[in-house]
């Protein structure tokens, strides 16, 4: 596979996205519960996204229907629980801060994956989960010298988490989609 300078581009949406989430969420403390902005948030993915999904979705009806238990525990407790709680911490914590504690997440993914499910990370994994502490380490640094550096140091940073999140979701997913097709 080849990374091209087009899907390195659109690689770097994610963080930006997951940045702004933060940050906007923050604007909002005190105006808008996090639980309300929860909500609101996935309400207006779904809107936005329903366009684009609405056939997949109708295809793959039988597997959702197969599946729906599965799926009815893990969007409330793995995505709206995720959101909510990061917008409550957002309430006492900067976007700079939730945001490093969430890059680190690649670490704890492997590590539940191990003790609960038994299953062995390989090696793509584990260097995403080191490039994802060591973004989270580079963005710590204190800064003393000048806003270049700091600057520097905070894009290496950047680039170590998009490229962490991206070979431990892409290893994961090759392995999730191994596990549950959807019929064709």
């Amino acid at each position: 596979m080849r990374l091209d300078a087009g899907t390195a581009a659109l690689l770097t949406l994610p963080p930006l996205a997951w940045a702004g989430n933060a940050v906007a969420a923050r604007l909002l403390v005190g105006d808008v519960p996090p639980v309300a902005l929860s909500l609101a948030r996935w309400v207006i993915a779904f809107a936005l996204l329903l366009p684009f999904a609405w056939r997949g979705v109708i295809r793959h009806r039988a597997a959702f229907a197969r599946h729906w238990r599965i799926l009815l525990l893990i969007g409330p407790l793995g995505v709206g629980a995720y959101n909510t709680l990061q917008y409550l911490a957002l309430q006492t914590s900067t976007p700079m801060a939730t945001s490093l504690i969430a890059s680190s997440s690649p670490v704890f993914i492997l590590a539940l994956g191990a003790v609960v499910f038994s299953e062995r990370a390989r090696p793509a994994q584990w260097l995403g989960a080191a490039l994802s502490v060591s973004a989270v380490a580079s963005s710590t640094i204190r800064c003393r010298s000048s806003a270049e550096a700091c600057s520097a140091a905070s894009l290496c940073g950047g680039l170590r988490a998009v490229m962490s999140r991206t070979a431990v979701r892409s290893s994961r997913s090759r392995a999730n989609a191994a596990r549950f097709r959807c019929p064709r």
